[in-house]
């Protein structure tokens, strides 16, 4: 079994970092991991367009093991909504290795990062990382943070497996909206009294566009009002999808399905939404969605592995 388990989700084209347009997203992220000084891991690629590209791998092989997979059976893709947990819950469902480090999918990491990430890793210690963001060679955003102990996450994490399995995986609720993901697991982690250690080995990001591959792509679920939402819910709870959505909570959610000008400022969240929070279609069959979402990873991992 391998170590490590690098795991990264996508539903973007082959070709969707701005700087470099005629990289292939997946060739990106090997590039790096073929210089890694750490050699004991393997890769999960859990892909949304997994159809259309399901040879890859087959027509480039790398020399370490890749499991290349499309997201678990859920409710949100089917209408074209994002399916952010999902996909990572995915990749965790189909890991062998100790050590869970997941990745963007228009990054890759510097040789050293697996060594320093390891060396700092244990159970009950969650690692997040620095990152760099580029265009092309030009580097746009270089993170300038300092180690230190902190409490929260936004992306870049890297995890336990024995810990993520306590944790539950990620939250489903955040799926039919996008992003904020890390926030919540960081959150119960803190919440589980686990200890957050930020190091200052970053995570090498390209500039991307948009580009996902949905054929007809549905605005999501405001990503602020769903964190809004769940946080009070999450106070004193530590696992994911262990919670119920009420009709309170429904009304609550399509709250937003009047179209506000751009200026409006959501009276849930208080962001304003520019648009993008907020979807007409987005009707009281789809948010009945969320009701139920139950997922149990451990029991699931054991399913996977029979």
């Amino acid at each position: 079994m391998p170590k490590v388990s690098i795991l990264m989700s996508t539903a973007r084209g082959d070709f969707s970092m701005a700087g470099m347009p005629d990289v292939h997203i997946f060739e990106y992220l090997m590039s790096g991991l073929r210089e890694q000084t750490f050699k004991d891991f393997e890769v999960v690629i859990t892909d949304v367009d997994y159809e259309r590209r399901k040879n890859y791998f087959i027509e480039h092989p790398e020399e370490f093991p890749i499991t290349h997979v499309p997201p678990k059976e859920n409710v949100w893709l089917p209408k074209n909504y994002p399916a952010v947990s999902t996909c990572k819950n995915t990749g965790i469902l189909n890991s062998k290795g100790e050590i869970i480090i997941f990745t963007g999918d228009c990054s890759t990491f510097s040789k050293k990062y697996i060594d320093q990430v390891v060396y700092k890793i244990k159970k009950g210690t969650v690692i997040t990382t620095t990152y760099n963001n580029s265009l092309g060679d030009k580097v746009l955003f270089k993170d300038a943070r300092k180690e230190s102990i902190i409490q929260y996450t936004y992306g870049n994490v890297c995890y336990h497996i024995d810990d993520l399995i306590d944790l539950n995986g990620y939250e489903e609720l955040f799926d039919g909206s996008v992003g904020l993901e890390d926030t919540n697991l960081g959150f119960r982690a803190n919440n589980r009294r686990k200890r957050i250690l930020l190091i200052t080995v970053p995570v090498l990001y390209q500039q991307h566009r948009v580009r996902y591959v949905f054929k007809e792509q549905r605005a999501p679920r405001c990503m602020r009002m769903v964190e809004k939402l769940l946080y009070g819910k999450y106070k004193n709870v530590f696992r994911a999808n262990s919670i119920k959505i009420t009709d309170e909570d429904i009304e609550t959610l399509l709250s937003c399905n009047e179209l506000f000008d751009l200026d409006h400022k959501c009276p849930i969240c208080g962001f304003p939404c520019r648009g993008y929070a907020f979807n007409k279609q987005f009707n009281e069959e789809d948010i009945n969605l969320y009701r139920d979402l139950n997922f149990d990873l451990k029991k699931e991992r054991e399913l996977n592995a029979s």
